[in-house]
């Protein structure tokens, strides 16, 4: 517990760890801003998740020494006893012996190629986690700026319907507005208060997701700056340049290279259960002697498979390397569906962008003409500030839209396994821990 609410963004361990996976020097630490990049190298340095899958192929590495021990030979003695020798002959016959197994059809090579295959698949599961971790930053970073943007845009929100509110009043005191308006004017102000409370609720339970994301207490993030330039500015999407990374992605992402490896031990897996059709070679040399006579003995075995020809387990690891190709075509075939999904989805999201932008200009050009008109006289100060909150809705309208965009850049980003905004790196997870 101490060793947790110790870490922090400034730590020199962690300074070290950013400039390796950057590989370039950081003179100012910690960060002015801390960006997705830092933010995500953060995670990698203290997420657990990768401590146990790193932890998962140290075991899967010490899994190859044992496939590649050799049996171990057997040392014994047995002992006759003989009656009716000779007079004054000792009954007792000694017998030292020692066990050989030797392994036969490449065995022990077989045992071996299984273990380093399932020693790559749980190293690429590293890979994988890191990534799973880079999303979960990304993700919670998105959503605590975008909550904090439109807890900034309640509140302005707030001051323009409570502005409101006033000046119908002042109207109603001169007759000019109805009791039913100011009334209703009331009634929106107190629901947007209640919707102000809620968002800053979101803001802080936000900022507590992060801090979880990344692996330290969220106290930790209370002065650290957080920024990400492209909230603003979704990518384009290039439907010519998905088809290749469509391509990439069947052949590079993590967990499809993880299933490949699961195949290929389970071929080794058959393979290995074929050769145990072919019995291990038994040798028994030993040494039998009495007073008057000198033996050498070697004993042979070697099981004769008539009855048992490892017929079921053969069919079995069959069943298996079944199983296992299937997964990797099904795993192809989710991820071409998951990213074809996704770019229709972004694409749409983009549009909604595009359109919330231009009533956002709309709004301001009418805002621009009411300005004009109350400057003049022409218009009252209901108007105005009519106008005001017709321009704060439209933002929160471009929020919302810009929202939906990133949450769903964010899913396509994961099912291609790669970022696609300018600016923001992939890492891989080192695969040895960094001790903290």
């Amino acid at each position: 517990m101490a060793a947790f609410e110790a870490r922090s963004l400034d730590s020199r361990e962690l300074h070290a760890f950013v400039e390796v996976a950057l590989a370039e020097p950081i003179a100012v630490w910690p960060p002015v801003e801390w960006d997705l990049n830092t933010l995500t190298l953060a995670a990698l340095f203290y997420h657990p998740d990768l401590d146990v899958a790193r932890a998962d192929w140290t075991e899967a590495r010490a899994a190859i020494v044992t496939a590649g021990g050799r049996l171990n030979p057997l040392v014994g003695f047995t002992a006759s006893f003989v009656r009716g020798g000779e007079p004054g002959e000792i009954p007792w016959i000694l017998q030292p012996g020692v066990g050989l197994v030797i392994e036969t059809a490449g065995k022990r090579g077989y045992r071996i190629a299984q273990a380093e295959a399932v020693s790559e698949a749980t190293r690429l599961t590293i890979a994988n986690v890191a990534w799973q971790n880079r999303s979960r930053v990304r993700a919670n970073l998105l959503d605590h700026l975008l909550a904090t943007r439109e807890l900034d845009l309640l509140r302005a929100e707030e001051t323009v319907r409570a502005d409101y509110a006033d000046a119908l009043q002042t109207k109603l005191d001169f007759g000019d507005a109805s009791r039913q308006e100011v009334d209703f004017a009331r009634l929106e102000l107190q629901r947007l208060r209640v919707a102000v409370r809620a968002s800053e609720s979101q803001v802080e339970d936000t900022r507590v997701a992060l801090a979880g994301a990344i692996g330290v207490r969220p106290a930790t993030l209370a002065s650290a700056r957080l920024s990400h330039e492209a909230i603003d500015v979704p990518p384009p999407l290039d439907m010519a340049a998905m088809l290749a990374l469509e391509r990439n992605a069947l052949l590079a992402r993590t967990d499809i290279l993880a299933a490949l490896a699961t195949y290929q031990a389970a071929e080794t897996a058959v393979r290995l259960e074929v050769a145990r059709q072919f019995p291990d070679l038994q040798i028994g040399p030993g040494f039998r002697w009495r007073e008057s006579e000198r033996r050498w003995v070697f004993d042979f075995g070697l099981p004769i498979p008539l009855l048992n020809r490892n017929a079921g387990p053969i069919a079995e690891a069959v069943a298996r390397r079944e199983r296992a190709a299937a997964d990797v075509l099904a795993l192809q075939a989710a991820t071409v569906d998951a990213i074809a999904r996704a770019s229709t989805r972004y694409a749409g999201a983009l549009r909604e962008v595009q359109t919330a932008r231009e009533v956002l200009a709309a709004a301001e050009t009418r805002h621009g003409a009411v300005t004009e008109q109350f400057n003049l006289g022409d218009v009252d100060r209901t108007a105005m500030l009519g106008a005001d909150l017709e321009v704060t809705l439209a933002r929160a309208q471009v929020m919302a839209a810009l929202r939906k965009a990133q949450m769903e850049l964010g899913i396509l980003e994961n099912a291609i396994q790669r970022p696609l905004e300018p600016g923001v790196r992939a890492f891989a997870s080192p695969e040895a821990g960094v001790r903290r």
